[in-house]
């Protein structure tokens, strides 16, 4: 066998082969292009510099109009071009660049550094942008040509072109280096190759043609061979066993899980949907598809779109849509499930209310839970309809006017009733105790729920049927607090303020409850609050005693009373209105009729709120003595 007929030249000489002609290939290739990419650098190289010289030429003029003079004007612009002239000496040396000035309105030469003392290539400055300028003996210059329009100036920047070959030696020299590395590279692969796989290989053929089979302890090549490929084949077939051994056990792990899920889903009592990022049905439980879209079950199955469903649902009357206008619930229905918000309410045609709460996914899927909510439903509206006999059990007890003032009774009333919920726990009213004495009363009972309402209309009654008895307002609490105590379980209390005005003295006589004491405004311009000395509200613990005070009224003098939803009024910002404000709106309406002192508290009150949701019932009513006035008056206020 002879050796260009070997196993080594067969393998080795493809490779060697391609590795030479790449090596020249990429040589020869890249020579090509030196001389232009060389230039492209120098080119881009004198760019650099020229934005520079243009940078150091605008600072100066900048720091020129900084100044505040022109620099259009002499001695300024020749002070100025001097300093640019010395930043272009020190940047000339550093860069080995020549940079000369040229006046072009004075057609001369203003600055040269860097150049040589040669008239012709002096003499092609003038024109010179982006070119090469020749000069003597052949010398030629990359040029560069900058316009200062404001000084009338054109700078020229040159490169002597020696740089350029140079650099193209440069790059000539590294392409050349790279293509010897590349054949010194071949070659050691080449060796590799021989050494680690030709040899062995062309070694183990010219013994197989000698018939002389390798000594492997008695076995031949082939038979090595034929073992170790059935050693192979058995790993195989044993992993490939394992691996689906695994496949098996992991795919009854998610059907197990699968089935859990399912049950899971068909044991709650509620809807379920999942819609995957297409927007069709992956997975849903029975209480979907038969109770919440009975007779279109059929259509909710894997792989359905939602909007086919609904559409479906609206087409067949199974919701309750605004005017039959199945367009646009479908429209609204889309857009919710698309941005699913807060859980919403949808009505079916048979009066059932389902609770529709939908999420997103994390991989932009839709989840939904549907809740049949018609009875807690049809609880609130029967809540609302007690709510609402309850009020008007309230409106029918508080007063809608008051009896007009005459010689034996000469007062004037206003009042403000402003609920903080649908019901309240404040009341007031005005008693004819008889010819001559007039009770007035104020009171608030705990919460603002029905309890609240009944507890308020209980007590305002047994209050009014013991004070026109005659009883005096201590006497009349007192019996009142004995009537509200047993049977509360609850503990729910009340406050009230009572007072009793005689014509004949012109006193008031007063007994409080636990409640906030009032205002005078007197007609001598100020503004007292009682001193009451009750503390204890009724309700809570019987045979309990109220002292009873006294204060004269004289004529144009006003009584105020409040609930404690007036100071405690709270803004946005969780300030209440206080008792400092009510004092300070009071002191606003001395000598002012009573109904327009009522109107001026309140509205202050609302003002101050403003945007707030009210916390508590608003509730007042004033009495003013106005003796010999002759204008009956009756003013009452109320969030009927």
């Amino acid at each position: 066998m002879s050796r260009w007929k070997s196993l080594e030249l067969i393998i080795l000489a493809p490779v060697l082969a391609f590795l030479i002609l790449a090596g020249v290939g990429f040589y020869v290739l890249i020579s090509a292009s030196i001389d232009e990419f060389a230039d492209r650098i120098i080119r881009e190289n004198l760019s650099a510099y020229a934005r520079v010289v243009e940078e150091k030429v605008d600072a100066e003029i900048d720091r020129c109009n900084a100044e505040g003079v022109d620099c259009l004007v002499d001695p300024q612009r020749t002070f100025h071009q001097v300093a640019v002239f010395e930043g272009f000496e020190d940047f000339a040396r550093q860069n080995e660049l020549g940079i000369a000035v040229h006046d072009l309105a004075a057609d001369r030469m203003l600055f040269a550094d860097g150049i040589p003392d040669d008239e012709e290539l002096l003499a092609g400055l003038g024109c010179a942008q982006d070119a090469m300028v020749g000069g003597l003996e052949g010398r030629t210059f990359f040029a560069q040509c900058i316009d200062i329009n404001l000084w009338q100036w054109r700078i020229i920047l040159l490169k002597d072109s020696r740089v350029f070959s140079l650099l193209t030696s440069r790059v000539r020299t590294f392409y050349l280096t790279a293509g010897v590395a590349v054949l010194l590279l071949a070659g050691l692969l080449a060796i590799y190759l021989r050494r680690a796989i030709a040899h062995p290989i062309n070694q183990l053929v010219g013994r197989f043609r000698e018939q002389q089979p390798p000594d492997y302890k008695g076995i031949t090549e082939f038979e090595f061979l034929s073992d170790n490929i059935g050693q192979m084949m058995r790993e195989l077939a044993a992993h490939r066993d394992k691996l689906e051994e695994l496949v098996a056990i992991r795919t009854a792990e998610a059907d197990e899980a699968r089935t859990r899920l399912t049950d899971a889903l068909e044991s709650i009592s509620e809807g379920f949907s999942l819609y995957g990022t297409d927007d069709r049905l992956v997975l849903c439980n029975t209480r979907y598809r038969e109770v919440l879209y009975p007779g279109i079950s059929d259509l909710a199955r894997p792989g359905t779109p939602f909007e086919t469903i609904i559409r479906r649902a609206a087409e067949r009357g199974l919701v309750k849509t605004t005017d039959g206008d199945n367009d646009a619930w479908i429209s609204q229905r889309l857009a919710r499930h698309c941005d699913p918000g807060e859980p919403h309410l949808q009505q079916r045609k048979d009066g059932r209310w389902i609770q529709v709460s939908e999420r997103k996914t994390a991989d932009g899927g839709t989840v939904a839970v549907y809740t049949d909510v018609t009875e807690i439903k049809r609880a609130a509206e029967r809540m609302e309809e007690e709510l609402r006999a309850a009020r008007e059990l309230q409106l029918s007890i508080l007063p809608k006017q008051f009896a007009a003032d005459g010689p034996k009774r000469p007062l004037r009333f206003a009042a403000e009733w402003q609920p903080a919920a649908e019901v309240s726990g404040d009341f007031f009213g005005v008693i004819e105790v008889d010819d001559h004495r007039t009770g007035v009363v104020i009171g608030d009972a705990t919460g603002h729920d029905v309890r609240a309402a009944l507890l308020m209309a209980r007590t305002f009654t047994i209050l009014t049927a013991l004070a026109k008895r005659g009883a005096t307002p201590g006497t009349v609490l007192a019996q009142v607090n004995n009537a509200l105590c047993p049977g509360n379980d609850s503990m729910l209390f009340t406050t009230v303020f009572y007072g009793v005005f005689d014509a004949r003295t012109r006193r008031l006589t007063f007994a409080n409850a636990g409640h906030n004491p009032p205002y005078v405004l007197r007609s001598a311009r100020s503004v007292e609050q009682l001193a009451v000395s009750g503390d204890l509200v009724m309700g809570i613990k019987p045979d309990l005693s109220y002292a009873e005070d006294t204060v004269d009224l004289a004529r144009g003098d006003t009584l105020f009373c409040y609930t404690d939803g007036i100071p405690e009024a709270k803004n946005t910002s969780m300030e209440q209105f206080s008792e400092a404000n009510l004092e300070m709106a009071l002191s606003e309406c001395l000598r002012l009729p009573v109904e327009d002192v009522v109107a001026h508290v309140t509205e202050k009150v609302n003002d101050f709120t403003d945007s707030a949701p009210r916390s508590d019932d608003v509730t007042c009513i004033a009495m003013q003595y106005m003796p010999d006035d002759g204008t009956p008056h009756s003013e009452v206020s109320r969030s009927d």
